[in-house]
């Protein structure tokens, strides 16, 4: 009896040592490999989106992104798109990224601001995406991504300026939104309040029953998306004038990153370069139709007059800056280097 239990210590040692092994430091699950590719291996890569895949303008780039990576590194690279928000919760994906559970992920940047404060700033930027990879802003939030999340950022899945829009059920003049409830999401409330309005939190499948019943007196969401959900048929207007910037990141792992061969590290760079520029034409003309459309169907632009659209660019501007401002003192003044235009 002593002999056995004995044997039966060491089984639960050596099986405690080998769990604490494995999961000691940063060190994540290796990407899975297959037969084929260079030294007979092929890195499957796991993928989980923020959007659902039948979201096709959200999803076109990275759709883009992963014909490129499969056709220019066949036998190397397979990816494996595993799902949306029903695979993983979205509030959940960039932990499970950060982990390694999965290895890619596309989402919003507000959705990692906990872990990285900073992503909070590419709301605001009035660069493009290929003017960001050249003034130094891709490194910085590079190296944010990498310091804070246990992740390689790889670009804009998703790019566009003006992208958010403000849809209402009465006619204003001037920027300000008082007395009117407006639906947001987290990252535009103090925008919305800046601009007067109250704010609630409600699913984009209730925006439309919200506005038919009046619960609500308008809400903000990107342009792009508007005809698509039919939101002409529940907003009479929308301020014709877009604030803030596409924030939809496109990120790795970074063990996952970091096991790959430098060959393959620099394709797929490059191919994230090329899927971001093709994002931010592609989106910008998809966007405009899509306000076209909406506006043929009878819902009215409103334009302000010169001096309340440059307040409204103003309040808008510093509401977005100083909530940055709160989330990363340390990093403001760089942030802002590196973000906004020198006056002219």
């Amino acid at each position: 009896m002593i002999k056995k239990n004995f044997l039966l210590t060491l089984l639960f040692i050596f099986g405690a040592a080998s769990l604490l092994l494995s999961g000691c430091g940063k060190g994540t699950p290796a990407p899975t490999q297959t037969g084929g590719g260079e030294a007979g291996k092929t890195v499957e890569l796991k993928l989980v989106s923020y959007f659902p895949l039948n979201n096709e303008k959200e999803w076109m780039a990275t759709r883009y992104f992963i014909d490129k990576v499969e056709q220019q590194l066949a036998g190397k690279v397979k990816i494996n798109v595993l799902g949306g928000p029903e695979v993983v919760q979205t509030t959940d994906q960039p932990e499970a990224l950060r982990a390694g559970t999965i290895d890619l992920n596309l989402a919003p940047g507000s959705m990692y601001i906990p872990l990285v404060p900073e992503a909070d700033a590419i709301k605001m930027s009035e660069y493009s995406p290929m003017e960001m990879r050249k003034n130094g802003a891709y490194e910085f939030f590079d190296q944010m991504f990498q310091e804070k999340a246990n992740a390689k950022y790889l670009g804009q899945m998703v790019a566009g300026k003006e992208w958010q829009y403000i849809f209402l059920n009465k006619k204003i003049d001037k920027a300000d939104l008082s007395g009117l409830l407006i639906r947001t999401i987290p990252i535009q409330e103090p925008i919305i309040k800046a601009l007067g309005g109250k704010t609630v939190t409600i699913p984009i499948s209730e925006i439309a029953t919200a506005m038919e019943r009046k619960v609500i007196d308008g809400f903000a969401y990107a342009g792009i998306g508007a005809y698509d959900l039919n939101f002409h048929e529940v907003a009479k207007y929308v301020i014709d004038k877009g604030f803030t910037a596409s924030e939809v990141v496109f990120v790795m792992n970074l063990n996952t990153w970091n096991s790959l061969p430098k060959d393959v590290q620099d394709a797929i760079s490059r191919i994230a370069a090329e899927a971001e520029e093709y994002a931010w034409n592609k989106g910008m003309d998809l966007k405009q139709k899509s306000l076209n459309q909406i506006k043929e169907k009878g819902v009215e632009f409103i334009k302000l007059p010169p001096a309340e659209e440059e307040k409204f660019d103003r309040v808008i501007s510093d509401a977005g800056w100083a909530e940055i401002k709160k989330r990363t003192p340390q990093n403001y003044e760089r942030l802002r280097q590196l973000l906004v235009k020198p006056e002219s």
